[in-house]
């Protein structure tokens, strides 16, 4: 169950934040723009029940700007959502295992 619920939020939130975001967005401010401005909405309303952890942990922050940018680039250089899905995907997975395991 975890494998699938994992996956809905990979596709869900790669759908969303590149495939419309930055195909919208890429018309009026090109590009390069449109990934920075789809990375920065990725990590402030994509994680909005996390801001408080982004505010008290400003390297979450980084790190999730970072994750951003190779989602956003994977996905325009390979002209395909399934490579930045799979990456987002593969994130959720380790991330997730990774807290079962410090716990």
């Amino acid at each position: 169950m975890t494998l699938i619920y994992m996956f809905y939020i990979a596709i869900t939130e790669e759908f969303i934040f590149r495939g419309f975001l930055i195909t919208a967005l890429n018309k009026s401010f090109g590009m390069h723009v449109s990934i920075i401005i789809a990375v920065f909405v990725f990590v402030f309303i994509g994680h909005l029940p996390k801001i408080n952890h982004l505010f008290h942990h400003p390297p979450y922050i980084f790190h999730l700007f970072a994750f951003g940018l190779v989602l956003s680039y994977a996905y325009v250089l390979s002209e395909s959502l399934w490579l930045s899905v799979g990456l987002h995907w593969g994130w959720n997975l380790g991330s997730f295992l990774e807290e079962r395991m410090l716990l």
